[in-house]
């Protein structure tokens, strides 16, 4: 990183800070355009699930109008394990005939707690459906039986499919595949480091509302901004919410503090998206930074992030006494009125 994070959440207890976070964010526009910053553009954090919709794209560019907006969502998901959203998996691998044993995730108790509560009261184990990124490995399984390419090792960087995915981040990230970061996700398959610029620029050409990024990328979009529920859950997930109260508003989150958001800005018709690093990886102040942000921008609904419980708000104990608040820093505070960037955006 070429500049130290700043502060930009603080948590605090009886008006003492506690605890504070670092973040780092890019703002871009559909034509590379960098907006507005905070920390280091140019650091190349791990997007995790973020980067889910653009890794879903060689799967729509294979199967075109066979496959429906629910496999598409499904495909872009870090999905809660509901019904519907293990229906939609299923129904990905029964185009190729593939079993369920050909998933190379793991297996983890489902996101979502009346799921979890239901497979106990059953006596049941979760399976590999339930798995959040499932929907992920079963397109990419689906793109290499439709390339008549091996099944083997889908999820290792040498492999065709993951190949594939890489050119495709460097195209909408505008980098050279081989100054992307790699490594290995929590569910096996290959995470990817572009800059926090380039993520940024990436979300804005998913986000804009034309098809001059090509019709795969825009049913994607369709796709995410059609069933916000399948991209996340119906029970307490950001990003469903976030798209549900932001009508137009894409938003992905991803492991270890990474975000990422794109909408249509209607004053100069383009798309303009934002990636950013919480650097402690702390998920509470990744979902309350984005919130703060989009506010600002006046993205959502007044007040939405305190009466949601996602942005800066009261913080109570067990017993319901105030004790501290979750808080934007000065920084924050001071660069976000600051900012005078073409982000209007018509709810």
């Amino acid at each position: 990183m070429k500049e130290q994070p700043p502060i930009l959440l603080e948590v605090t207890r009886n008006h003492q800070v506690e605890m504070y976070h670092c973040a780092s964010i890019a703002m871009a526009n559909a034509n590379g355009e960098l907006l507005f910053h905070l920390g280091d553009p140019e650091a190349k954090p791990f997007t995790r699930s973020s980067m889910k919709p653009f890794q879903a794209l060689p799967f729509v560019e294979e199967w075109k109008d066979e496959i429906t907006l629910e496999e598409i969502a499904i495909a872009a998901a870090s999905h809660s394990g509901e019904i519907f959203h293990r229906r939609a998996v299923a129904k990905i691998l029964d185009r190729f005939n593939g079993s369920m044993n050909l998933l190379q995730c793991g297996i983890h108790p489902p996101l979502d707690k009346e799921v979890r509560r239901d497979l106990e009261r059953e006596g049941k184990t979760p399976d590999v459906l339930h798995h959040n990124c499932s929907g992920k490995h079963a397109a990419m399984l689906a793109t290499a039986f439709k390339k008549k390419e091996t099944l083997e090792g889908y999820y290792e960087l040498h492999h065709p499919v993951q190949q594939r995915i890489l050119s495709r981040i460097a195209r909408f990230c505008d980098e050279k595949m081989n100054e992307i970061e790699t490594g290995m996700d929590g569910c096996s398959v290959v995470t990817f480091g572009p800059t926090l610029r380039g993520m940024a620029t990436a979300f804005a050409r998913l986000a804009e509302n034309t098809t001059r990024f090509g019709k795969e990328l825009s049913r994607i979009r369709d796709a995410m901004l059609t069933l916000p529920e399948y991209i996340a859950g119906t029970h307490e997930r950001i990003d469903t919410d976030l798209m549900k109260a932001a009508k137009g508003l894409i938003a992905k989150a991803g492991a270890a503090g990474y975000y990422t958001v794109g909408w249509h800005d209607q004053a100069t018709n383009t798309g303009v998206g934002v990636a950013f690093k919480v650097w402690s990886g702390d998920q509470s102040a990744r979902d309350a930074i984005v919130v703060i942000l989009l506010e600002a921008l006046g993205l959502l609904p007044e007040n939405w992030g305190s009466k949601s419980g996602w942005g800066a708000r009261t913080l109570k104990n067990w017993a319901g006494r105030t004790v501290g608040v979750i808080r934007p820093s000065h920084i924050y505070k001071q660069a976000l009125s600051q900012l005078n960037s073409p982000v209007r955006y018509e709810l």
